[in-house]
């Protein structure tokens, strides 16, 4: 994933060292061609990794955003590529049924996980996911096999509808009729962590409407006040954590979300997911002038 990421890097910087057009040409073909492997990913690590590339992406985005100048160019592409997840981006249907297949064919036993190989451990540093988190969505397949079928069909509905948080297996187990022998071979399920890599997708898709508010807020408008601006911008750029508008820091002169504690820390990047912006201003009318005869 290093060795990936090293290459992209270059590829974009050596199209923006020639010009302009050609890095925002390269800029465009990488986000289509990432954002197309977020949507088809059949493995966690492949969904993983072009999350990685996307917000490396966005993150160079915004630094260009945060200029006082910005070529037309960079503006007109960036709306079209900060559009936020669909529905098939964010959907985990396909790393789970992998994984679900990979259960069955290994037969690993709960507790049991295999030692994570170093490109598996530097991928989920460059994606500031924990160590155990490949770890934390193995079971056990041989038990309760119908109380894990209804609790990742839950999950992967509650990831394609873009839920806030993932349902946890004991509501779905207490919602449903478990048989006497399932309920005695496991009475406590061991709850897959998928919950991670659903924060880590809620993430990505805050900070791509975060880029294209940035766009969307370099243009004059006749609303001065930035938080109605964020208002009305439409509820499909709020924040993906709260259902709310993003916020902004005057001071700071930032736009931000709360991020996954949910709590206002006035932009402070160790806890919100914040963006600088340059705010364009309502234009002054012209002032009818009397005519003096």
């Amino acid at each position: 994933s290093e060795d990936i990421l090293a290459v992209h890097r270059i590829y974009i910087a050596e199209g923006f060292s020639s010009s302009t057009v050609q890095g925002v040409e390269r800029l465009r073909k990488e986000f289509h061609l990432w954002r197309a492997v977020l949507r088809d990913a059949k493995t966690i690590g492949t969904k993983v990794l072009a999350q990685v590339v996307i917000t490396d992406d966005l993150q160079l985005l915004s630094r260009i955003l945060a200029k006082p100048t910005v070529d037309k160019a960079i503006l007109t592409m960036g709306l079209q590529l900060t559009m936020p997840l669909s529905d098939s981006e964010n959907s985990l249907r396909w790393p789970i049924r992998n994984q679900v297949a990979l259960a069955f064919k290994d037969g690993r036993a709960a507790g049991v996980h295999n030692r994570r190989s170093s490109e598996e451990e530097s991928l989920l540093q460059q994606a500031n996911l924990p160590l155990h988190a490949f770890n934390s969505i193995e079971y056990s397949p041989g038990r309760g096999s119908k109380t894990y079928a209804a609790y990742f069909d839950a999950v992967i509905k509650a990831s394609e509808s873009k839920a806030k948080t993932l349902p946890r297996m004991q509501e779905v187990v207490g919602s449903m009729q478990r048989g006497f022998i399932e309920t005695l071979m496991n009475p406590h399920p061991v709850e897959p962590g998928w919950e991670i890599f659903h924060h880590q997708l809620v993430e990505t898709d805050t900070r791509l409407r975060l880029a294209s508010l940035q766009i969307q807020l370099r243009r004059p408008s006749a609303q001065l006040a930035v938080p109605t601006r964020l208002a009305e911008v439409g509820s499909q750029y709020f924040d993906p954590f709260t259902g709310l508008p993003m916020l902004w820091s005057p001071t700071q002169q930032k736009l931000y979300s709360v991020g996954r504690d949910r709590l206002d820390d006035g932009g402070d990047p160790t806890f919100d997911i914040s963006v600088p912006a340059i705010i364009a201003h309502p234009q002054a009318k012209p002032v009818a002038q009397s005519v003096h005869r």
